[in-house]
């Protein structure tokens, strides 16, 4: 049994099954105990197995155990387990996409490639988290009212440059007085 103990510890299979069940408990009353009563299982199985145990063998005792998922689901969970929550992302790009708006016309060089980034992140905020779909939208809004600042300005400053044509010569005949006259 010892030899197959040490299969245990060094086996990827195993080791990678354990790992995702693991993670699949997290969170249970009981996930220590389980953990235990599968890594015996593993063990009393890999002692009855033929020597030398090899890959199927492992495979066949790992699929008699079935998917973790199927282990998890009996076990329970408590109720109040908040999940993970990452509002400063937001408040951060928020308050980025405020800077933004606010240097647009100072420094427009900076301010539009912020726009771009705070939209981009506001954007998965929108697609990945809907529990933060407020602050996903408000983000999207100021950027985009960024970007759309920043493009007026530019057209008006293109428009009215200094050294720019405003208005195109005129293609009227002039006429011509001889000298005679």
């Amino acid at each position: 049994m010892n030899a197959n103990h040490e299969r245990r510890s060094q086996d990827p299979m195993i080791a990678a099954y354990l790992d995702s069940l693991a993670r699949e408990l997290t969170g249970t009353e009981n996930r220590d105990e389980v953990l235990q009563s599968v890594r015996e299982h593993i063990d009393e199985a890999l002692a009855s197995a033929p020597e030398p145990v090899d890959a199927a063998t492992v495979r066949a005792i790992l699929d008699e155990l079935g998917p973790v998922e199927r282990i998890s689901a009996g076990q329970d969970r408590p109720a109040a387990v908040p999940a993970p929550r990452r509002q400063w992302v937001l408040l951060v790009t928020g308050a980025l996409a405020v800077a933004s708006l606010a240097l647009v016309l100072v420094l427009p060089f900076v301010s539009v490639p912020l726009a771009l980034a705070t939209l981009a992140v506001g954007i998965v905020a929108l697609v990945r988290r809907r529990e933060s779909r407020r602050g996903g939208w408000a983000v999207v809004i100021v950027s985009s009212l960024t970007l759309v600042v920043a493009l007026v300005a530019a057209l008006v400053f293109v428009r009215w440059a200094p050294g720019t044509p405003t208005e195109e010569p005129s293609r009227t005949p002039t006429q011509v007085s001889s000298p005679s006259e």
